[in-house]
């Protein structure tokens, strides 16, 4: 077994999510991705195939629910666990109808954050 850190590719628009996640997943031991343009999710995961998709609901251009729809349909990235996170009140359902393997509310704790990431691992 490979002791090389999981790799998580994180896809939000809003950059100061993008920062702070990626602080606490790079403290927590993750090697991470970002993308804050939704609809080069897609091309991204192909080519470098993390371990764990962390998507924002509510993007433009594509949602994380959109995208969701397409990955868990594209076969190179089928196999790829997506976890929706959002602050909105409809966040769970959404993620649940869009197939998504988990949801998490935002704001989030980097203790839940971890858990759920190496829960779907």
């Amino acid at each position: 077994m490979s002791n090389s850190p999981r790799t998580v590719l994180v896809c939000d628009d809003d950059e100061s999510i993008l920062d702070v996640t990626s602080i606490l997943l790079s403290y927590a031991g993750f090697n991470v991705l970002i993308q804050q343009e939704s609809n080069r999710l897609i091309r991204q995961a192909i080519k470098e195939q993390p371990d764990v998709l962390l998507l924002d609901i509510w993007m433009p251009l594509m949602s994380g629910d959109q995208l969701t729809r397409i990955i868990k349909k594209t076969s190179e990235i089928a196999h790829i666990p997506v976890i929706l996170f959002s602050a909105a009140i409809d966040g769970k359902i959404i993620a649940k109808e869009a197939g998504a393997d988990r949801f998490i509310e935002k704001p989030f704790d980097l203790d839940n954050l971890s858990h759920i990431i190496n829960d779907v691992l």
